[in-house]
């Protein structure tokens, strides 16, 4: 009873929201992606990662993924050059697929984990790609982070936008297009906008900054390294139980 009456105070004092719905609205949700099935009382992150996987679209290093994972859920090994890593009890996957190469050591990455929302009713889900070069990250076609909505109630999961968790993928950097063929380019110093010809903006958009999300195997932030102009710069993704708040 008394913590029924502490939970209804800090609702009405505005300190914790009243539900999923407050925080994330449609607008930064999708159409639902699938429904998780699983046995037991809950799902694992077994059961999160197979319903996200698409059985007829999944091109070049998500196919090789997918391969290994199919493989897992019947008792095989992977194969000769992947590793895969299932972490039932912190609730995390960890796949690596290295591309064989006389010169150079090219590798695919793929992490997944979930975190517990506040309201104890619904999870985030997230899935991490990223790409190393000779042991450095490289950008990717696929790379990046995703993030969906899991209801404990209806087992659906939805496609949620970063920004609904107040992540902002781009790291402050955005750019306008001129009329007069120039750009103004704003980057991690939003305040120090550069003005920029497209010959040289073009030069620059292939080695833009670029961000490797590493997900938790335990706690609960994401590790960003964010390469930018020949140098790395380190946040962390602190987690709320509804939102991440970027950290140093």
């Amino acid at each position: 009873m008394k913590a029924t009456v502490v939970c209804a105070v800090l609702l009405l004092a505005g300190m914790i929201p009243a539900s999923a719905t407050d925080v994330y609205p449609d607008s930064v949700l999708c159409e639902a992606y699938g429904t998780v099935q699983y046995k037991g009382k809950a799902p694992s992150i077994v059961d999160f990662v197979t319903c996200l996987q698409d059985p007829e679209e999944h091109p070049e290093f998500f196919g090789d993924f997918y391969d290994a994972w199919q493989r897992h859920l019947r008792g095989r090994s992977p194969g000769p050059h992947e590793r895969l890593t299932v972490d039932r009890r912190h609730g995390y996957v960890f796949y690596e697929c290295r591309y064989p190469d006389d010169e150079h050591d090219e590798r695919g990455c793929m992490e997944y984990c979930f975190w517990n929302c506040a309201d104890g009713k619904h999870k985030i889900v997230a899935q991490s790609v990223y790409f190393l070069y000779d042991g450095e990250a490289s950008p990717g076609q696929y790379d990046g982070v995703q993030f969906f909505l899991y209801d404990n109630d209806t087992h659906v999961m939805k496609h949620l936008l970063p920004e609904g968790l107040g992540i902002d993928l781009s790291w402050g950097v955005t750019w306008d297009y001129n009329d007069d063929n120039t750009v103004i380019l704003y980057d991690l110093d939003a305040s120090q906008p550069r003005l920029m010809s497209r010959a040289d903006f073009d030069q620059w958009l292939v080695k833009r900054p670029y961000a490797v999300y590493r997900l938790p195997r335990q706690g609960k932030d994401i590790a960003v390294t964010i390469y930018t102009a020949g140098r790395q710069e380190q946040r962390r993704l602190v987690w709320d139980g509804w939102k991440f708040a970027v950290a140093r």
